[in-house]
């Protein structure tokens, strides 16, 4: 399953159109309120950052290195977005050794190896006429947990709103947390940053121990 080819063209001539409008700037990522840094900081808190690797999927400009590097953090980082334009700017602006972009859509994408965390910020934003939101999240979150090591973490716009464009995709908290179960016990929701959307988290690890009852693997 991939983004179908006819979506895909719509949601790349509005990012191009965007670029075009707003240049190298969250608007023309969509985000208009200036709260990128606070969805950052929210995806990446259960995790630990220092000496991880990375996968960014639908990295845009490659922003999240800024969160990544609060403190002068060490880790390995890749992007990868379905807008060369967009992964043309992330090289220029963050590329190194251990910073590095790809373009191509996620989905057709082989990796070397797996990668610690997972992260995907606005990939889920866009409503698609070609396929069922619920069926693109699930394989989309199938996927990014089987490249993690540690875990998942990506945000969507709430449905438990007073208004919705028409091009965005509104997702039911409770229907992203009935995928996310399907796929591991040790999940996350995060309704309470914003009150317009929410964060997903996935961990790899849900083993637990019976005598106990509690998971093995505990996270802040």
């Amino acid at each position: 399953m991939k983004m179908p080819a006819a979506d895909k063209e719509r949601m790349v001539a509005m990012y191009r159109a965007r670029l075009a409008e707003y240049g190298t700037t969250p608007q023309a990522l969509g985000w208009t309120k200036g709260k990128q840094d606070l969805r950052f900081k929210i995806l990446l808190s259960p995790f630990e950052t220092e000496n991880c690797s990375v996968l960014d999927v639908g990295c845009g400009f490659g922003d999240l290195n800024k969160q990544l590097g609060c403190g002068n953090n060490s880790y390995r980082y890749l992007g990868v977005d379905v807008m060369d334009e967009f992964v043309g700017r992330a090289q220029e602006e963050y590329g190194g050794v251990n910073t590095q972009f790809l373009a191509g859509e996620f989905l057709e994408m082989e990796f070397d190896e797996p990668f610690d965390i997972v992260v995907g910020s606005g990939i889920f934003n866009f409503a698609m006429d070609g396929i069922e939101n619920g069926e693109y999240v699930e394989r989309m979150l199938q996927r990014m947990l089987e490249l993690s090591r540690v875990g998942v973490a990506v945000d969507f716009l709430s449905d438990r709103v007073n208004f919705e464009q028409e091009h965005c995709a509104h997702t039911s908290p409770e229907r992203a947390l009935s995928i996310a179960l399907g796929l591991t016990q040790s999940v996350r929701v995060r309704h309470d940053y914003m009150p317009f959307e929410f964060a997903l988290f996935l961990f790899k690890d849900d083993s637990y121990d019976e005598s106990k009852t509690a998971f093995n693997m505990q996270h802040t």
